[in-house]
């Protein structure tokens, strides 16, 4: 593929890889739905078939956006649809992001700009029951497990839970019945 302008060779090491709700395995579309992004080369892709369903091509195609930081976390909007709806989250070392699909292949993209975090950003994950309750959440060295509600009257990143250890957190979770109990899981 050609992510790095040189053809044939393959992708550099994905921090984050994350596969939209519209993905068909079946049909094999040009464009897949599927997306990586480069922690070293700050740099965000999505996959490409440039063959067909019967005889696919797979490809990385560079998305046309430089957040100027180190891409920590990639991943698609659980309500990720075509053709209005194609949303991509993206965390970097700096802040959030929001890019919205304008075309059908990325080539023309709108993207929102989150207010910045306090504490290096480490991991982004998006609820199941963002259809309803539309809440990011973000796990920062040092800050804990914060959240950013898009529905919020003033929205602020807001911390999560209560007694976070004074050390660093890497990693998070939702439980099976998040919508019920509201539970994540940290490490």
């Amino acid at each position: 593929n050609s992510v790095i302008n040189l053809p044939g060779q393959v992708a550099p090491w994905m921090k984050s890889l994350s596969i939209s709700p519209t993905f068909d395995v079946q049909a094999l579309p040009s464009t897949l739905d599927v997306f990586g992004c480069a922690y070293l080369f700050e740099q965000i892709w999505h996959l490409q078939n440039t063959g067909s369903a019967v005889d696919p091509v797979f490809e990385w195609d560079l998305i046309d956006w430089a957040p100027g930081a180190r891409v920590q976390a990639v991943h698609a909007d659980p309500r990720f649809a075509r053709p209005n709806g194609a949303l991509l989250w993206v965390m970097t070392t700096e802040g959030l992001y929001s890019l919205r699909d304008l075309s059908t292949d990325w080539s023309s993209i709108e993207v929102t700009e989150y207010p910045k975090f306090d504490n290096l950003p480490l991991a982004l994950e998006l609820p199941p029951d963002m259809a309803l309750r539309p809440v990011v959440y973000a796990m920062t060295w040092g800050g804990g497990l914060l959240k950013w509600d898009l529905q919020a009257s003033t929205p602020a990143w807001e911390k999560v839970g209560v007694d976070f250890p004074a050390e660093w957190g890497n990693c998070f979770d939702f439980a099976p019945d998040f919508e019920k109990n509201r539970v994540i899981v940290t490490g």
